[in-house]
């Protein structure tokens, strides 16, 4: 099979890890798409989209998160709400951390004791929203599951790999003080599940005690370890294999 070719989105938080990483004249690449059929930003195979050649879309997405700042604190509808809202499926997605600079970390779920209602009243007076929500060091090799609902943002200084159900739906609720990027506080809140369903594993690298990470119903991913006809994604090169086998020594399998 013919290597896949990422798509590039860029991003004003980005770092120039990936454009460094791919040699690309692009600048402000904030994510790379390795496995992708969504119509906004799918992958190609030999210049051929991804879903023509496979001949269907696929149920999820896997991509390279590069933030050299934070992103949008943000949340993602699970199924019922995309449906209602977007006519779509929801976000649920997880993390394995591939590299941290400068303590980073991310913010997953509010302070406890923070109610609904500070942090609506937070976001309207744009105050300093991040105080209200917790913040967890990472280092490379940590796994995070985010299920859909969670109020989150990846923090600056961050590189990590990221499977999701195929959906593009993020409303954001608060951007740093950036301009010109459109908020969704309503729609956000509304979607908000404000107890904390996150799951955290240390270092899976040496810690893992299964290979199993997350089971979803539109993905599965597990380390080093395959189960069935899936693919296969390097961690060190973001190469991506179809099949039952590969000869990666670590990485990522996803079906």
């Amino acid at each position: 099979m013919q290597k896949l070719e990422p798509y590039f989105s860029i991003k004003p938080w980005a770092g120039d890890y990936l454009q460094k990483f791919y040699h690309s004249d692009l600048k402000n690449i904030g994510e790379a798409w390795l496995l992708s059929t969504l119509p906004e930003g799918e992958c190609k195979i030999g210049g051929i989209l991804l879903s023509k050649h496979l001949g269907t879309q696929l149920p999820f997405l896997v991509k390279v998160i590069d933030a050299k700042e934070p992103l949008s604190i943000q949340v993602h509808p699970n199924d019922e709400w995309a449906a209602k809202l977007e006519n779509s499926r929801g976000k649920t997605e997880c993390w394995l951390i591939l590299n941290t600079v400068n303590n980073g970390g991310v913010y997953l779920g509010l302070n406890d004791g923070v109610t609904e209602a500070q942090f609506k009243q937070a976001i309207e007076k744009n105050q300093d929203v991040e105080k209200l929500m917790k913040f967890w060091k990472v280092q490379r090799g940590d796994f995070i599951s985010v299920p859909a609902g969670t109020i989150h943002a990846i923090g600056g200084g961050v590189t990590l790999m990221e499977v999701q159900q195929a959906s593009g739906i993020t409303y954001r609720l608060w951007d740093w003080g950036r301009t010109g990027r459109e908020l969704h506080v309503d729609k956000g809140i509304k979607v908000s599940n404000f107890q904390s369903g996150y799951k955290f594993q240390k270092n899976i690298f040496t810690n893992l005690k299964q290979g199993s990470l997350l089971i979803h119903k539109d993905f599965q991913c597990s380390l080093n370890e395959s189960d069935g006809i899936g693919w296969f994604i390097d961690i060190e090169t973001y190469a991506v294999h179809p099949g039952s086998e590969t000869e990666f020594k670590n990485y990522l399998f996803v079906r």
